[in-house]
């Protein structure tokens, strides 16, 4: 899912296992950058680009693209109630 906020776009989603919450996914992806805007159809772009299936989504080459490009973003991801969060 794709959310949109006046300071952010957020990618999030959840992984059920036996209809039960196993972990989930939030990626925040600011929309001010030091020397650029990102635009909602370039997020939704990227987002697409590396879903398969509509299901999953190659996490490292997602986040090697943003890097890439230069995008700033915090992702935070909780597994088995352990919160892991990263900032680039």
């Amino acid at each position: 899912m794709i959310i949109e906020t006046d300071e952010a776009y957020y990618y999030a989603e959840k992984k059920y296992k036996n209809k039960i919450v196993e972990s989930t996914l939030n990626i925040k992806i600011f929309k001010q950058q030091i020397d650029r805007v990102v635009h909602f159809h370039y997020v939704f772009y990227k987002v697409l680009y590396f879903l398969v299936d509509k299901v999953s989504i190659d996490y490292k080459k997602f986040m090697i693209s943003l890097r890439k490009d230069r995008i700033r973003f915090h992702k935070w991801f909780e597994k088995d109630g352990v919160i892991n969060t990263t900032t680039y």
